[in-house]
């Protein structure tokens, strides 16, 4: 499949997701609703606020009042009224200090009001790859369980695909980072197979979202790749120090030596590895660490 046929897809699904309530990940804003016969009103979720920014048919609008339920508003998951103006100008792009290093082949593509708006700060695609990230960032401020945080940004999208499928979330380490991953199957409504590849990263004082996508079939041979680019991040801080899920510390703890812990240890290895999370350099290399330390 061409790359322009998967942006094709890709912006489709942005579409589909920009009708739901938390649309895309990091919407904070509502992003989308249901126009009225007065174009000065708009159907909107019940988590708009005043002075909050929402995206209809890539047409940007600034809340000025919120009415309330209508009549007016037959769509459920927009049955707020709200009074509206247009948004004029282009939107500012998120200001973050993330880092990521793409090896040749990625190209950079611009930004959409959309996705700015969802604190995109990069969206790259990869013709030979057949491949796309996109890099979106949201303020750290007021989220005290990252745990929650991602199991809630994770269920929000649930039902985006037909004949979904979505992994377990696998906690582990990436540059001193605590970070969450999954996978996510399914059908876009044109039937065609999508796989994303979706990491939480927490930081001092961001969180960072890196999500990739590829056709599912392709998924298999590029993952490797991927999970690379991630092992890439830089420019941001831990949030706290917290034990490695990979990276397992020798002990002199009698218990932490014993052949029940080590077992533990393999089978985690094991499990990351099945899941693509690390590769069969790394399971090798900390399989061999287990295994000294006992």
């Amino acid at each position: 499949m061409k790359i322009s046929k998967l942006l094709i897809f890709f912006v489709f699904f942005c579409c589909v997701l920009s009708t739901r309530a938390n649309a895309w990940f990091f919407f904070f804003l509502p992003l989308g609703g249901g126009p009225t016969a007065n174009p000065n009103e708009k159907c909107v979720t019940t988590a708009a606020q005043v002075g909050g920014l929402i995206t209809i048919d890539n047409n940007n609008f600034l809340i000025k009042s919120i009415v309330g339920s209508s009549n007016k508003c037959t769509n459920s998951a927009y049955p707020i009224l709200a009074v509206t103006e247009p948004a004029t100008g282009d939107i500012a792009q998120r200001a973050s200090n993330v880092k990521l290093d793409f090896p040749d082949g990625w190209e950079q593509k611009p930004l959409t009001n959309q996705m700015k708006v969802g604190g995109g700060i990069a969206y790259l695609t990869n013709r030979t790859l057949d491949a796309g990230t996109m890099l979106y960032t949201a303020d750290r401020k007021g989220v005290t369980d990252m745990e929650s945080y991602v199991a809630s940004k994770k269920n929000s999208l649930s039902g985006a695909l037909e004949n979904q499928a979505t992994s377990d979330t696998v906690k582990f380490q990436v540059n001193g980072l605590s970070a969450w991953q999954y996978v996510r199957t399914g059908k876009l409504k044109n039937k065609v197979e999508v796989t994303y590849l979706n990491t939480f990263i927490d930081s001092t004082t961001e969180i960072i979202l890196i999500t990739q996508w590829t056709t599912t079939g392709n998924f298999p041979r590029i993952q490797d790749q991927l999970q690379q680019i991630i092992r890439t991040i830089s420019g941001v801080t831990a949030k706290t120090v917290a034990p490695d899920s990979i990276n397992i510390r020798s002990t002199n703890d009698k218990t932490s030596n014993s052949s029940e812990d080590v077992a533990t240890k393999l089978q985690t290895l094991k499990n990351l590895l099945n899941k693509g999370l690390i590769n069969k350099e790394d399971y090798e290399v900390k399989k061999a660490e287990v295994l000294r330390n006992m």
